[in-house]
């Protein structure tokens, strides 16, 4: 069996972490997918998937899924998707994720099912329209935006090319290695 290809979607309440994963769930439309839900928002995936084949469903709720107290929950969420005959796992965290402990559940996830992902990296999700206030949280921001490989800032309709540059600099300040891609309800605009 192939390794599953895993990402990790992180980002604020209201970013587009739903938006961006129903987009991506039409682009790999027919093929066998699992997603594991850490939040509940505005817009709930369950609906959309109800008619879907191929695609295997966790949520859990009541906190943060790296977290002690749903860690366990979440690591043996993923073992046990391991073990599916599966091609993607999307998780969606909440929006105060703290991402930076997914390499040791990765390992723990190994040790219950072997070595069953190729972890393709965080995707952090920047509402480009409150990114400023947000700033102020800079714990979770910065926890966030540390630990991803790709950010996307979101809604660039909704702002002017200043805020876009206050937007870039502030993720550069935390993370400058990351790549960074911009986009419209999760649609990317750049290539």
């Amino acid at each position: 069996m192939d390794k599953k290809k895993l990402y990790l979607l992180t980002g604020f309440l209201g970013a587009g972490k739903t938006y961006l994963l129903l987009h991506l769930l039409n682009n790999l439309e027919g093929r066998k997918i699992g997603i594991i839900q850490n939040e509940f928002g505005k817009l709930s995936i369950d609906g959309e998937l109800v008619n879907r084949s191929g695609i295997e469903m966790v949520e859990i709720s009541r906190g943060s899924i790296f977290c002690s107290c749903l860690k366990p929950h979440f690591t043996l969420a993923l073992a046990q998707m391991g073990k599916m005959d599966l091609e993607y796992v999307f998780v969606e965290s909440s929006g105060l994720a703290d991402p930076s402990n997914i390499e040791e559940i990765l390992q723990e996830v190994s040790t219950l099912s072997g070595d069953v992902y190729d972890f393709k990296g965080a995707i952090c999700l920047i509402d480009a329209v409150n990114f400023p206030e947000q700033l102020a949280d800079v714990e979770t921001v910065d926890r966030q935006l540390a630990h991803c490989h790709l950010a996307v800032i979101n809604k660039m309709d909704l702002i002017d090319d200043a805020q876009l540059q206050h937007v870039v600099a502030a993720v550069r300040g935390v993370n400058p290695r990351c790549a960074l891609k911009t986009c419209v309800n999760a649609v990317w605009m750049s290539p």
